[in-house]
């Protein structure tokens, strides 16, 4: 299963984003560096375990027939763009 479905093109900058942060945290003194780990582990299994309720039940992702999940995409969200903008 594909753990970028949604931002491919940010991924790495997010990932780079989040190992800094968690690296400062351990610089600085704040955490200890099994914290960074164990949140770092609770994060992804949390991202993960939302991603799958929401495809079960075709909430913004879709599985596909070979089981892959994918963004579904936010078709409404033009919708709701063109009410603001007319009553504008």
């Amino acid at each position: 299963m594909s753990s970028v479905s949604v931002a491919p093109k940010f991924f790495q900058l997010f990932l780079l984003i989040a190992v800094m942060t968690g690296f400062s945290r351990i610089v600085i003194g704040m955490h200890y560096p099994t914290d960074v780990v164990a949140g770092f582990a609770l994060g992804c299994i949390g991202a993960y375990a939302v991603r799958n309720f929401f495809a079960a039940r075709r909430w913004l992702f879709a599985r596909l027939p070979d089981g892959t999940i994918r963004f579904r995409g936010l078709p409404n969200l033009r919708r709701v763009w063109r009410l603001v903008t007319q009553r504008a």
